[in-house]
């Protein structure tokens, strides 16, 4: 399987878990030494830092749908460049 489709089929099962309020499940799905980088807000080091970041995202409102952009592999690193949706949400509100 491609790698493309293959994150495409993580970032659903990612979205899926918060939208569905089950933040175990999401914790399931990261190592324990996941990093979220965003342009908005400071980086979240850490499953547990991670999944309150999440929770924070539900609380605001819409779905969250991911999207990659760009993927980057080299050996068992992968870097995924993607942006953050929240469905139901005006453009514009980032909170």
């Amino acid at each position: 399987m491609a790698i493309q489709v293959e994150i495409n089929l993580y970032n659903e099962q990612c979205a899926q878990a918060p939208n569905s309020g089950d933040f175990d499940r999401l914790g399931q799905l990261f190592t324990d030494d996941v990093i979220l980088m965003s342009g908005s807000t400071p980086t979240v080091k850490g499953r547990a830092n991670l999944i309150e970041r999440c929770r924070s995202f539900t609380t605001s409102g819409g779905a969250v749908n991911l999207q990659s952009v760009e993927v980057h592999e080299s050996g068992n690193v992968i870097i995924d460049i993607g942006v953050r949706l929240r469905i139901g949400v005006p453009f514009g509100n980032t909170s």
